[in-house]
């Protein structure tokens, strides 16, 4: 899995996590302003539109949205293959 593929999990998450709460931009937007995070509604919307963004962002992101716990294993990003396969190389890797 590349890095790109990392970022875009990222972004992934949030996505699913404002779907779950019926939230859109604006409303995470609202949020995080709401907690003290001024992020420009343009400056986010390109975060996202890139994929990439820090892991404080993204950590901001789940807690303005009310994330209390993200058990990765709930979301369809084939994160159950992913993990096989990286335990697989280090199996080969190690032997």
């Amino acid at each position: 899995m590349s890095t790109r593929d990392w970022e875009k999990l990222g972004g992934k998450i949030i996505r699913i996590e404002l779907e779950k709460r019926d939230m859109n931009y604006i409303d995470l937007h609202q949020a995080l302003a709401n907690i003290g995070i001024n992020e420009s509604l343009p400056s986010m919307r390109n975060k996202f539109a890139r994929g990439n963004f820090s892991v404080t962002f993204f950590i901001q992101c789940l807690v303005a949205m009310g994330v209390d716990v993200l058990q990765l294993s709930t979301y369809d990003l084939s994160l159950q293959a992913i993990l096989t396969n990286m335990t697989k190389q280090s199996l080969k890797d190690g032997e």
